[in-house]
């Protein structure tokens, strides 16, 4: 369900104020993720084992979620080691795509390539675009068509029910205890409200404050939204440790 939100302003958390304040957001934080564990546990099948996919896999195991990891070396030690680590099971891609939702944890580029080759096993399953279609340099964002990256993989991959979210959490925040405990906003952008509100809850089971905000024509405000993040992390030297928080008025 799309949710509407009156007087939202963002602002940028690095850290919170006192301890607490902490406390009552960590505290507010536990009993959401019980509440939605009650609801509902989904298999997770992340395609990606990099910084962000392991980071995620290590934040929905926690949540009590089942979690498939993969990547170009299914039989690696390097994927098991990453899947130990999380608390998720290393498998194949086929395996992976069989889950309730699937994340594409992978550069632009190979996400876009992962999609066309894996079109038919994608159809009708919802596909997570955690992609962000960076320059090599982290300037700047490109397509190849000027589309957003998610309309992009959606026309790869026609019958998936695709979903942007997550490309604006950085990978640390998966695993920061004091911004998991923030409430860090997680915008939402699909065509599919069912497949919308899948992606909310199991977003909101992590303690993210996740809101639908629109078509998936909207996932290009988005990607450009992580910019300013990547500009004030890397460029203006503020760090990884960011996250952005929708105010309520």
């Amino acid at each position: 369900m799309a949710s509407r939100v009156i007087g939202a302003t963002f602002h940028f958390t690095a850290h919170l104020r006192n301890k607490f304040e902490y406390e009552l957001v960590y505290r507010f934080a536990l009993v959401q993720t019980r509440i939605n564990q009650e609801v509902s546990m989904s298999t997770l099948g992340i395609i990606g084992a990099g910084n962000v996919g392991a980071g995620l896999a290590t934040a929905a195991s926690r949540a009590g979620h089942n979690v498939l990891i993969t990547n170009t070396a299914p039989q690696s030690e390097r994927l098991a080691a990453v899947a130990a680590a999380a608390g998720a099971t290393a498998a194949s891609a086929r395996v992976a795509l069989g889950a309730d939702l699937v994340v594409l944890a992978l550069p632009y580029r190979a996400a876009v390539d992962f999609a066309t080759a894996h079109a038919p096993d994608l159809a009708d399953h919802i596909v997570i675009d955690a992609t962000n279609p960076l320059t090599e340099d982290f300037s700047s964002l490109e397509t190849f068509t000027g589309s957003p990256a998610a309309v992009e993989i959606a026309s790869a991959a026609p019958q998936a029910r695709v979903v942007k979210a997550f490309n604006t959490v950085f990978a640390s925040t998966y695993t920061h205890e004091q911004l998991a405990a923030a409430g860090v906003y997680v915008p939402v952008a699909s065509d599919d409200l069912a497949a919308a509100d899948a992606v909310i809850d199991f977003a909101r089971s992590l303690g993210f404050d996740a809101v639908h905000v629109g078509d998936l024509s909207t996932a290009g405000f988005l990607e450009a939204t992580v910019m300013t993040l990547i500009h004030l992390g890397f460029f203006q030297g503020h760090g990884a440790d960011l996250g952005l928080r929708l105010v309520r008025g």
